[in-house]
């Protein structure tokens, strides 16, 4: 062995290793592991409620953080419900359409915009018929 090996074994294999994390619902599973409940818990692989929250929590944080005026999980009122507001932002987005589901005209236009868009871009040589709908 040569010496610069023989340095790093000495160094790093004195360290006190951390007992093993044992993920819910395994044999040996301890819940008073002061990492259940938190986001390296679920990082290393424990789904227990405690630690699904915690990343969930993380996730949300990190996205207001991100964009603070943002609202999210709040549901997009479909213009045949009742509380349909035509000034929400996300209607006539294609974002509207695709996650949100919301079929009003806005958001069918810019479906329609961003597919033609899309099938010129891949082949461009064709022709696309678009009927009164608004459908390709």
């Amino acid at each position: 062995m040569n010496k610069t090996m023989i340095n790093w074994n000495n160094r790093y294999s004195a360290r006190p290793r951390k007992p093993a994390f044992i993920p819910f619902g395994q044999e040996g599973y301890d819940e008073s592991d002061s990492r259940h409940g938190t986001r390296t818990g679920y990082r290393l692989k424990c789904k227990c409620a405690p630690c699904k929250r915690a990343q969930a929590d993380a996730i949300k944080e990190y996205k207001h953080r991100k964009n603070p005026n943002m609202r999210y999980n709040a549901p997009l009122v479909h213009p045949n419900q009742e509380g349909y507001n035509p000034d929400d932002p996300r209607h006539g987005t294609l974002n509207g359409y695709q996650r949100h589901k919301c079929r009003c005209g806005p958001c069918t236009q810019a479906n329609t915009d961003w597919s033609l868009e899309y099938y010129h871009r891949v082949n461009p040589d064709a022709e696309f018929v678009v009927d009164p709908e608004g459908r390709i």
